[in-house]
């Protein structure tokens, strides 16, 4: 399923690559000129990396 990248929110599990994911942080950078991209930072359900 596919959901756009700002309803993202630290707790959320979502899925990548077939692995499921806890999202833990969020960063939102916007550039002068072009346009806005969010970065990320997650940790994966079954390894715990």
């Amino acid at each position: 399923m596919k959901i756009q990248a700002n309803t993202i929110r630290p707790g959320n599990v979502i899925e990548h690559q077939e692995r499921q994911y806890t999202v833990l942080k969020i960063n939102v950078f916007k550039a002068g000129k072009g346009g806005a991209f969010i970065q990320v930072e997650m940790r994966d359900i079954k390894s715990g990396l």
